[in-house]
């Protein structure tokens, strides 16, 4: 059967949209694809909006729970809010966003934004709470902070086990180890 150049068009231009669909959004391929392939009507975008929408939302509030427990991490004697931020898989991101900060203002504005907001709230809305359970639990509290130290180690391991370890990178271990039991 023959088909008419219009309809060779769509074909071709829908092979072309299907192979390189990761240059746009997908909800717009779907709808594209729709009406050149099928005559269908378009997608309600609105829905499709709405979906990225509640995507960001949850992407931000996920942001701020983790800044509110590097927050509270930043609190706890030995462990540091970027020790806390490696294990949450979020230190890549804060220095990806500060690095590259102007080839993308807006976005990287909102992530490290959601992230501080949430690393002020742990800082200033639960240093009470430690100030009030090392006056009161202080025996008790400096084991929980030995745990999380002590804790926090495999984590961090397990994050370097991809990388080729060299006899450099267990000097500066030892190094840093010994730095610490002369200052004690």
């Amino acid at each position: 059967k023959t088909w008419s150049r219009k309809r060779q068009v769509r074909l071709h231009d829908a092979y072309h949209l299907n192979r390189n669909m990761f240059q746009i959004p997908v909800y717009a391929a779907e709808n594209l694809r729709s009406i050149w392939l099928y005559g269908e009507k378009p997608i309600n975008m609105k829905r499709r909006t709405s979906e990225c929408q509640e995507e960001r939302f949850m992407n931000a509030a996920i942001n701020i729970i983790k800044g509110i427990v590097i927050g509270i991490a930043t609190l706890v004697p030995g462990v540091s809010g970027g020790t806390m931020a490696i294990i949450l898989g979020l230190y890549d991101d804060i220095i990806h966003s500060i690095s590259s900060f102007f080839s993308d203002i807006r976005k990287n504005t909102l992530f490290l934004l959601t992230v501080g907001i949430g690393g002020v709230i742990g800082l200033f809305g639960f240093s009470w709470i430690m100030k009030f359970l090392l006056s009161n639990f202080r025996f008790p509290m400096i084991y929980f902070f030995i745990g999380v130290i002590i804790g926090g180690i495999p984590v961090l391991y397990k994050k370097t086990a991809n990388a080729d370890k060299k006899t450099a990178d267990w000097i500066y271990f030892a190094i840093g180890f010994i730095i610490i039991l002369v200052m004690k």
